[in-house]
């Protein structure tokens, strides 16, 4: 017997939407534009670009639609403080690992 591994690529995000939400905010659904997204895929908001000091945070329920679209809800209490926050995806082994950061705008 072959036993053939196909590894996950590195997920690659080429735009958000919206890209920008005003603080306070209320939850809010974006969608993840970009490449290489695979079942499994997770999403981090890291709001330490926010100056909240914090470390990236996974967010639940990210839905895979493609390879080439995500949606996830940021809940609101991740949506408090002004500033630059920033996108992650992860997909998962074989393979896969962890997108570079992308803006995400609190006003």
């Amino acid at each position: 017997a072959v036993t053939v591994t196909v590894n996950n690529p590195v997920p690659t995000i080429s735009d958000v939407n919206p890209g920008t939400v005003a603080s306070p905010g209320a939850a809010t659904v974006i969608s993840i534009d970009g490449t290489g997204f695979a079942a499994g895929a997770t999403v981090s908001f890291d709001a330490d670009g926010a100056g909240t000091g914090a470390t990236p945070q996974t967010l639940s329920g990210a839905v895979v639609v493609s390879p080439t679209q995500i949606t996830v809800t940021i809940p609101a209490n991740l949506l408090t403080t002004a500033g630059t926050a920033h996108i992650l995806v992860t997909n998962p082994t074989p393979g896969g690992g962890t997108s570079g950061t992308f803006d995400f705008v609190i006003t």
